[in-house]
């Protein structure tokens, strides 16, 4: 009943998926009346982008959705804003964010190496998830962390 009357091919599937069907313009403006018919209050509504954007800053990487939920269902937000918030954070932003969260730790602790200045931006951000997980290891467990 709901099926193609012809199948598209996995050429024509991709490039629907880069392009959409009615072009971008009427995609950014679905996106737009969409976003503007939200429910809740202005209030809410801000507090959930604020949640959204707070929460791609942390080093929760792959967890952002479900910590914006939780966040926004305890703090009275707009749960969708507080997800569509999250999308501030992406794999573009996520170096960038990473290895200005690690310096900024490792110079709130006084702890940074010298060595550690010669690294790029790359290293540093595998370091910090190395890092990050020697650190919830260490809250389970009884060894101490970075």
């Amino acid at each position: 009943m709901f099926k193609r009357r012809e199948k598209r091919g996995l050429h024509r599937a991709l490039w629907e998926w880069l392009y959409p069907k009615g072009g971008w313009a009427r995609a950014y403006s679905y996106i737009k009346h969409r976003l503007r018919r939200l429910p809740g209050t202005p209030e809410e509504i801000a507090r959930g982008v604020a949640i959204g954007v707070f929460t791609s800053f942390t080093p929760f990487y792959g967890l952002h959705f479900f910590v914006a939920w939780v966040l926004a269902l305890v703090l009275r937000a707009n749960v969708l804003a507080s997800l569509l918030g999250t999308f501030f954070g992406n794999p573009l932003t996520y170096i960038p964010i990473g290895a200005t969260a690690l310096g900024f730790g490792h110079a709130f602790l006084g702890k940074r190496p010298e060595s550690d200045l010669h690294l790029g931006l790359g290293e540093m951000f595998a370091r910090a998830v190395t890092e990050l997980g020697a650190n919830i290891a260490a809250f389970f467990s009884q060894t101490p962390g970075d």
